[in-house]
Parts: structure tokens; C-alpha cells; sequence
């Protein structure tokens, strides 16, 4: 019994720290992004097109829609890319209002990360236009340099596949990469929703067309 533990043991040592690592660049999130589920890219003139990604390069996404040929949009013109259920993915823009509307899911997390460097990691307790307080940090806004969610990293396409057919627990831990998944660790991306660097951008976000 001792040999199956500790290889185990041995895996996770191996596994977790490259899974659990967060992502910084939003933009690169998106190419370990599942091919299996759909998502929502919101171009910059608010038309959007819904479909699965079919590949992403550094200054473009495709995506190719259920009934429909796959379209190419250019990093540059993307606002915004959501998953199916809803989660930002990817943000093009630094906005002080899309992080409050993100505040009022009280179980998730950020990383606020100060002008000096120092990052305080938490739920957002409290948020103003002017003052942010993460778990028990009270941080201005003028003394933020960035702001990132933690979002849930989608499994990859043959983890997807594996999570839908494996229905006990057991036989699911024959896939030695699902295994975090299985012991309730969740695996996450930063997202970064606001960057002082960038000109702020508070602007309703609605997808006017479908291309």
C-alpha cells in the first residue's frame, strides 16, 4: 500500500506547483483555454461573435461559431472574452466598474498589487471609487498599480473529456492530471481587470451585434 502513496505522493510534488501557478498574461490564459466549451468574444465596436476558439496567436483569436464559418479577430480590437457560464477570460481594457460588478461574487478572489509591489490576495471586502478593502487591507485606488481575479482555469480538451465520462471519483484518479481536481484544488488564471498604466475605461459593456 505504501508504493501507490507514495508515487501519490511523488505526482503531486511534480504536478501542482506547474498547475496551481497563476497565469499573469490574460492574453496567453486564453490559448490553454478548452476547445470543448463555447465562449463570447466582444470585439471593441461591441459586435461579438460565440463559439468555440479554434486557435489563438499572439495578435489574434479565431473562433468558430455553431452554424457558421471561423472568424479571426485581432488582439487589438478584443474588449472582452467570456466563458459559457459567464466568467471573464480575457479583458482588454482596465476598469475600475468592471471590478466592482466582480466584487459582488463574495467568494471569489483577487490580487491587488500596489504601487510599491506588495500584493494583498483575498475577497473583496469592501469597494468604493476611491478604496478597495481586501480581506483585511484597505488599499486606495490611487495607490493600486494592478488588479487581478483569480478566475478557474478550464481543463484542457482531453481533461474535459475525461471529467464528462469518469462518474465515480475513483476511476477519474486513473488520469494522474485530474487528480488536483479531484482532491477539491482548483486551478487558477489571473485575469487582470484594471491596470493604472492604462487609461481607465468604465464604459457599458453590451454586445450590440453578433458578427
Amino acid at each position: 500500500m505504501r508504493a501507490p502513496l507514495n508515487m501519490v505522493a511523488l505526482v503531486l510534488a511534480i504536478a501542482l506547483p506547474q498547475l496551481g501557478a497563476t497565469k499573469e498574461k490574460s492574453w496567453d490564459n486564453l490559448k490553454h483555454v478548452t476547445r470543448h466549451r463555447t465562449y463570447t468574444v466582444l470585439a471593441r465596436d461591441l459586435t461579438c461573435v460565440t463559439g468555440r476558439i479554434a486557435s489563438v496567436a499572439a495578435d489574434s483569436i479565431c473562433v468558430k461559431p455553431a452554424n457558421g464559418a471561423v472568424t479571426r479577430l485581432k488582439r487589438m480590437n478584443v474588449l472582452r472574452v467570456t466563458s459559457d457560464s459567464g466568467s471573464i477570460i480575457f479583458s482588454g481594457r482596465s476598469s475600475w466598474s468592471d471590478v466592482k460588478a466582480y466584487s459582488s461574487y463574495p467568494t471569489e478572489s483577487v490580487v491587488v498589487t500596489s504601487n510599491a509591489g506588495a500584493e494583498y490576495k483575498g475577497r473583496i471586502m469592501v469597494i468604493s471609487d476611491s478604496v478597495v478593502t481586501v480581506g483585511n487591507a484597505i488599499v486606495r485606488k490611487s495607490e493600486i498599480s494592478k488588479l487581478d481575479i483569480l478566475a478557474y482555469t478550464p481543463l484542457s480538451d482531453s481533461n474535459e473529456y475525461w471529467a464528462e465520462e469518469c462518474a465515480v471519483t475513483p476511476i477519474c484518479l486513473l488520469n494522474a492530471s485530474l487528480w488536483p481536481r479531484a482532491l477539491g484544488i482548483g486551478l487558477r488564471m489571473r485575469v487582470r481587470l484594471y491596470d493604472a498604466s492604462l487609461p481607465e475605461d468604465n464604459g457599458a459593456v453590451i454586445c450590440k451585434s453578433q458578427l
